[in-house]
């Protein structure tokens, strides 16, 4: 990023797509077709000239939410607000002010994630008859889970 509050310069941000193993918070490295296999926005630039005004732009974004599913694909979202700031405040702005004055798309606020289980079962039931069709049952129960989730950052 260019250096706080001096007005000219390149501005620029290492692009990357980021994994993250949601139970743990351990997030890695993804390669690029990982976020694009998952329909993610398109690559955002890595370098920009800054402006002559000493005001600046960002996406404010907040921390995923959980997943809304526990063992299939379900979604996550979080809030992502552009902020203006000078040396003196900072106020809300529209999406479509940051996305002129970054040059960039606003960050994804909604992406998908999954959960794969491991399932341990229990020992079969006694057959429910002695003599023609009947029933057996056991149980099967979610022993681990891995949830993983994708996005640009």
């Amino acid at each position: 990023m260019c250096p706080k509050y001096i007005c000219e310069g390149i501005q620029t941000r290492r692009v990357y797509c980021k994994g993250t193993i949601i139970d743990s918070g351990t997030w890695f490295e993804a390669d690029d077709d990982q976020c694009e296999r998952h329909e993610l926005r398109v690559r955002p630039i890595e370098s920009r000239i800054c402006g002559p005004e000493c005001t600046n732009y960002t996406w404010i974004v907040d921390k995923w939410q959980d997943c809304t599913s526990v063992c299939s694909a379900g979604t996550q979202s979080r809030r992502v607000v552009c902020q203006m700031s000078t040396r003196t405040y900072a106020t809300t702005k529209s999406d479509r002010v940051c996305v002129s004055m970054l040059g960039v798309p606003k960050p994804v606020n909604t992406r998908r994630c999954y959960s794969e289980c491991a399932y341990s079962t229990g020992p079969w039931s006694a057959c429910s008859a002695t003599c023609g069709d009947g029933t057996k049952r056991r149980t099967i129960s979610c022993t681990k889970q891995i949830r993983l989730a994708f996005g640009r950052l």
